[in-house]
């Protein structure tokens, strides 16, 4: 009786997350060719507790790597199945999580990532390259910890049930571990499985996307209200910005990114009116008109899953308020009165729950027939939650779906995509914050290459401003990177690290300041390739 067993070279360990803590199998060799190998479990032990259960675990050999497989029952509710195994040579780790990264772990460190955007690892091991993937349908969570000890990394990978489908039972995908010839083969060979399972389109060939949407070459980001308690633009003060904005670079091919249109950021949901306090209906009315008649196509800022603790609809919808695997419920946090704690400020609710996903379709509904706009935002769509109860990301799609029954000549962009949601959000905000990861981790195109063919990234609403010369310049960099639409930041706000909101913020940015101009030259190259092709 083993914890870790061998085969083709590399020890192979596994443990059984169920009932509330995690279980030892002691695995026994069931059949060993030299191609494949079989093992079985009937007891488990947890320090001196022992249970007893049927394990089944199948090893294959592949060309340059392993597969592994595995089945369990006889527990109350099963969570998951983690798998170690010793060794990888050490080597960069490249992940298809937003924007795409690189990690070269340090001896003795280590780090730990969800698989929830596509679920594949790269290990690029000095003379040869690793792929660690699991490709099956449906989609069920998963995660990695990488391990560096000297030479050799420790791989664990987490496979995880649906949490609102625990069972006595459960049954592992299939995970590969096999060599390629590069980074760029894995990330071929995953997207063409990942095309033909969700049925995706080429960009230019998407049907979801409205004409002007596919000739969009610069994305320009403003904010009416903040953050903080203060406000960056009227919409007067757009009208005039935008006005300036057209003698620079051909409206036509310009989308404009509004939000703090409907008061404070994140503090409104899911009211979704405009604000007084920089013009109300009528002076977004205006500010939509005046866009329109100069040739701009303008976006609203919404939430697919945020609404307010003050709100009256949150006592209503409380009982569907999105919660993690262990059912802790979840919602939004930030520092905005900017005493360095951050204060609760909305609750998640799942759009799988009709009456509130009713009530998104209808104020989204409403927004866009009064005031005519062009294309809506909905933030943080790049969630993966395995809620207990809810299927959140299903939810989303079918609000997605349900808004472009109703307005099909809308855009519709997400905040992040993944594998779930490339299908159905044709544009995205790049994410770029990744805290408590290791120093040593840095941008890698793998991103782009799995999902920029179907999906086209643009700045994030929260991307420095042209205000900030080196903070822009050091964004454009990774936005260069990644291909994104050339994208204008216009907000003034101060960094945080200062002070955001304290004092007086600094004067509308100089569209003619070189930041700005480099930009709009970007757009006009990108301009170039995309009306070539």
């Amino acid at each position: 009786m083993n914890l870790y067993v061998n085969f083709q070279g590399y020890d192979f360990g596994l443990i059984v997350i169920a009932d509330g803590d995690y279980y030892e199998p002691q695995l026994l060799e069931v059949q060993r060719t030299k191609d494949r190998a079989l093992f079985k479990a009937e007891n488990f032990r947890r320090g001196k507790e022992e249970k007893h259960g049927n394990l089944n675990l199948e090893l294959n050999k592949r060309l340059g790597g392993i597969s592994w497989k595995c089945s369990v029952e006889g527990f109350e509710s099963i969570h998951g199945i983690r798998a170690s195994i010793k060794f990888i040579p050490n080597g960069k780790v490249i992940l298809p999580i937003p924007a795409g990264v690189e990690v070269e772990l340090e001896d003795e460190d280590s780090f730990t990532a969800p698989l929830d955007f596509a679920r594949f690892v790269v290990f690029e091991c000095g003379d040869k390259t690793l792929w660690v993937h699991a490709m099956e349908s449906p989609f069920k969570p998963a995660r990695i910890w990488v391990s560096r000890f000297g030479d050799k990394m420790i791989l664990d990978v987490l496979s995880e049930e649906l949490a609102r489908n625990r069972s006595v039972s459960y049954e592992s995908p299939l995970w590969v571990l096999e060599e390629v010839s590069g980074w760029r083969e894995a990330v071929d060979k995953y997207r063409i499985w990942m095309e033909r399972t969700y049925d995706l389109k080429p960009y230019e060939k998407r049907e979801d996307i409205p004409e002007w949407a596919k000739k969009i070459a610069l994305y320009v980001n403003v904010y009416a209200h903040s953050y903080t308690n203060r406000i960056h633009y009227t919409f007067n003060e757009i009208e005039e910005i935008l006005v300036e904005l057209a003698e620079r670079f051909n409206p036509e091919n310009t989308l404009i990114y509004l939000a703090g249109w409907d008061g404070r950021i994140d503090m409104t949901y899911p009211d979704y009116r405009p604000s007084d306090e920089v013009g109300g209906n009528e002076g977004l009315r205006r500010l939509v008109d005046k866009a329109h008649e100069l040739g701009f196509k303008i976006m609203l800022h919404f939430n697919m899953w945020g609404v307010d603790y003050k709100s009256p609809f949150y006592g209503k919808f409380k009982e569907h308020q999105v919660r993690d695997s262990e059912g802790r419920p979840l919602g939004w946090s930030a520092d905005h009165n900017k005493d360095g704690i951050r204060e609760e400020l909305f609750a998640y609710i799942s759009p799988d729950y009709d009456e509130f996903r009713r009530l998104l379709f209808e104020r989204i509904s409403s927004i866009i027939e009064e005031f005519k706009i062009d294309a809506i935002h909905l933030d943080q769509s790049f969630a993966y939650v395995n809620d207990p109860k809810h299927d959140v990301t299903g939810g989303l799609i079918r609000l997605i779906k349900e808004i472009k029954e109703h307005f099909p000549h809308l855009l519709i962009e997400g905040e992040g995509i993944n594998e779930l949601t490339v299908g159905v959000i044709p544009i995205y905000h790049v994410i770029q914050s990744y805290h408590g990861w290791p120093r040593s981790m840095k941008p890698h195109p793998v991103f782009k290459e799995l999902f920029n063919l179907y999906s086209k990234p643009v700045g994030h609403m929260d991307m420095d401003s042209i205000a900030y010369p080196k903070r822009y310049r050091k964004c454009q960099e990774l936005y260069d990177l990644l291909d994104v639409i050339p994208s204008l930041g216009l907000n003034a706000q101060y960094p945080e690290a200062v002070g955001a909101g304290l004092g007086e913020p600094p004067p509308m940015p100089s569209l003619d300041s070189a930041e700005a101009l480099l930009t709009f030259e970007k757009a006009r190259k990108y301009l170039e390739r995309i009306t070539c092709t």
